[in-house]
């Protein structure tokens, strides 16, 4: 829950992909150290990279991207809110993609949940446009993570969750530092 607080904070004085390159080369690193020391063995294929890049790609990349998105145009509190839908969407998922079967009790306290959500984030999105996006990018990190859930599941077949998280970690510094890197050379561009 501090999480949303602590972004919501680090926007007021870093780009959100500063702050997403920051956090995940720090990961990065980290989980590299400990490769390197031997405190984790991590076996990375390149048949087990095509299902990986498929679940990194989800989390952290676009989550990432619509939740921090999402948690910048609206309150801390709203935020956790509808991050709070993951589970359910996951069930949602897991029923249409993997052919689990939910019971209707199951059914009925997803529907008590959206039904929740909507009640508390409605009103407040007629205040400002703003609050629409906020709350359409936090419905999209949602789905992001629902579905990194399924498909981080297939990949735990063939990879450890070590394995998983050491090719997020990579993923993740990459790409948020590359388009915080562009970012930042489009407006040295502007203002120059």
């Amino acid at each position: 829950g501090f999480s949303f607080l602590f972004t919501k904070n680090a926007l007021d004085s870093l780009d959100m992909f500063q702050l997403l390159g920051l956090r995940f080369l720090l990961g990065a690193l980290f989980i590299s150290f400990l490769r390197l020391v031997g405190v984790i063995e991590v076996n990375v294929t390149w048949e087990k990279v095509k299902g990986l890049l498929v679940v990194a790609a989800l989390q952290p990349v676009l989550y990432f991207v619509f939740e921090t998105i999402g948690v910048g145009l609206t309150s801390a509190s709203e935020s956790g809110i509808m991050i709070a839908l993951i589970p359910m969407a996951v069930a949602v998922f897991a029923a249409f993609i993997l052919q689990e079967r939910l019971r209707p009790f199951q059914w009925l306290s997803i529907l008590a949940s959206v039904g929740g959500v909507v009640l508390l984030t409605v009103p407040r999105m007629q205040e400002s446009s703003g609050q629409l996006v906020g709350n359409l990018a936090l419905l999209g990190a949602v789905v992001a993570g629902a579905l990194y859930n399924i498909y981080s599941r297939k990949a735990s077949s063939t990879s450890s969750p070590v394995e998983v998280t050491f090719v997020m970690m990579w993923v993740g510094a990459i790409v948020f530092n590359v388009l915080g890197m562009g970012r930042f050379a489009l407006r040295s561009d502007l203002l120059a």
